[in-house]
């Protein structure tokens, strides 16, 4: 998989969106350092894209923007 963002927040690392080489796709995966642990979460509710931006203010994190596979 490639084009996915990842990020930190609340100690805790994170992975979303991508394409896998056949299909875009919204998959949301949290990493937890104290248990080398990964989850998968709730899908991205919008659209699949790739090479979409994130960014974190306090303990709030946002992400958007990207390709779809038609338009940015």
């Amino acid at each position: 998989m490639f084009g996915g963002r990842a990020f930190a927040s609340g100690g805790k690392g994170y992975i979303v969106m991508g394409y896998n080489g056949t299909a875009y796709v919204k998959n949301f995966f949290e990493y937890d350092p104290d248990n080398d642990s990964w989850t998968q979460k709730t899908n991205f509710p919008g659209t699949a894209r790739l090479n979409c931006s994130s960014f974190t203010i306090g303990n709030n994190s946002y992400v958007g923007l990207g390709f779809d596979g038609a338009t940015y």
